[in-house]
């Protein structure tokens, strides 16, 4: 598991948003946005913040991003929910590169994915196994 230090907790700015991710005792990473950070984080701890901080007690703040409006602190807290471990490792880390290489790699694998609907990624020969037949396939990408 990776050691990331805890961030202090915005002060609070009327009408803003802010979205956190904290790490929990078993490793999971939790995404979620608040108004107040500082009390967010205080009912996460106390088990009243959302059943997967409950269940995985010893909650830290490790990112804080913001302030937001409400809307766009709600999307980009879906946004961060959608990504990889490793993307949101990136980001705590602060490691941009890293951000748009796993990005980058995502996108590929989404063309190629288009390119070819049946699923799997092909072999150097061209040929790609279809995950629902079972068989391998020539494709012509």
């Amino acid at each position: 598991m990776p050691h990331f230090s805890a961030v202090e907790p915005p002060i609070q700015v009327i009408g803003h948003f802010f979205v956190y991710i904290l790490l929990c005792a078993d490793g999971s990473y939790y995404v979620g946005q608040s108004n107040n950070v500082r009390e967010r984080l205080r009912k996460h701890r106390y088990c009243l913040g959302s059943k997967h901080t409950a269940d995985n007690r010893l909650v830290r703040l490790i990112y804080v991003d913001g302030p937001y409006s409400l809307s766009l602190a709600v999307d980009r807290e879906a946004q961060l929910k959608r990504w990889s471990r490793a993307k949101k490792e990136a980001l705590v880390r602060g490691d941009f590169s890293r951000l748009r290489l796993l990005a980058a790699s995502r996108e590929a694998r989404s063309e190629l994915a288009e390119r070819c609907p049946c699923g799997a990624a092909p072999t150097q020969s061209g040929a790609r196994l279809d995950r629902i037949t079972g068989l391998y396939r020539i494709l012509d990408i």
